[in-house]
């Protein structure tokens, strides 16, 4: 058996575009071996076919790296349709992805690469939708129940980061907040309420006589 095209692989640089020529060799050592009477040769291919088989095993664990149950659970996620629900799932599945780049980096073609890179890159995305959603809602729980204009500053903070929000990313903010921050800016409003000039202002006595007059 021609076995030239394994020698150099090894469990640190075997990837999936090695698995025929290595499936390939391990089967020419099988028909061989079953004719051959020499100890020495058999023993020799035993040699091969084990590490065709070890080869053939880190390949299988190098394919299940990607594919584990964190990330088929978000296989169909993305920024268009993720929840703050799919939070943990995404950063299990970043995890998995991660360590299997960094465990098995040399066991991937560059296509292979590509598409985890890829995969991890659509998680950061959904991931950032679902920061920015979050960081609003802390600004906004931030804001005090009793409302005063000391509170303009951070009233101002929440309204403009709500409003730097994507369609969808409002979508998603929690209804509460939204409600928080609407009665905020209401309540602000009513407190930068220009004074009614028909009122006399307090400590004015200029229109005091005035006022007297028309309450008789």
């Amino acid at each position: 058996p021609d076995t030239s095209g394994i020698e150099s692989l090894t469990e640190d640089n075997v990837t999936s575009a090695d698995k025929d020529d290595i499936e390939a060799v391990k089967s020419q050592i099988e028909n061989a071996v079953t004719d051959l009477a020499d100890d020495e040769t058999k023993e020799k291919y035993k040699e091969i076919a084990d590490k065709c088989d070890e080869l053939l095993d880190k390949l299988e664990k190098v394919a299940e790296a990607t594919d584990t149950e964190n990330t088929e659970k978000v296989k169909d996620v993305t920024a268009e349709n993720v929840t703050p629900e799919d939070k943990k799932d995404l950063e299990k599945a970043k995890d998995d992805l991660e360590k299997a780049l960094k465990d098995n980096g040399g066991n991937y073609t560059e296509d292979e690469k590509k598409a985890i890179e890829d995969e991890l890159g659509r998680i950061d995305e959904a991931l950032e939708v679902i920061g920015n959603v979050e960081a609003v809602e802390e600004l906004i729980d931030k804001l005090p129940e009793n409302i005063t204009k000391n509170n303009e500053d951070a009233i101002k903070a929440a309204d403009d980061a709500y409003n730097a929000l994507s369609d969808y990313e409002k979508s998603l903010v929690d209804e509460a907040a939204k409600k928080a921050l609407t009665d905020a800016k209401a309540a602000l409003a009513e407190l930068n309420k220009p004074a009614d000039p028909n009122s006399p202002a307090t400590g004015d006595n200029s229109n005091m006589f005035l006022w007297i007059a028309l309450l008789f």
